[in-house]
């Protein structure tokens, strides 16, 4: 394999391997949206990098709200 191929892919790999780890970390601190701990943490793992970024974008509950509702007062 050509050393530029792979210079190129390792800043990748590493990215998606942050990515999994930031997302399994928050996942064990947090609480979720639509399917249990361990649906998550697999969905994760099977699938980098898509797993982490739709678990960061949609599974977890928000910060700001811990109850996961949208505009309640």
């Amino acid at each position: 394999m050509d050393s530029t191929l792979i210079a190129a892919l390792v800043p990748l790999v590493l990215a998606g391997l942050a990515l999994v780890v930031v997302a399994l970390v928050d996942l064990s601190r947090s609480e979720v949206r639509w399917l249990p701990h361990w649906a998550w943490a697999l969905l994760i793992v099977a699938s980098v990098p898509l797993g982490a970024i739709i678990y960061l974008l949609a599974g977890r509950v928000g910060r700001a709200d811990p109850d996961g509702r949208a505009g309640a007062s």
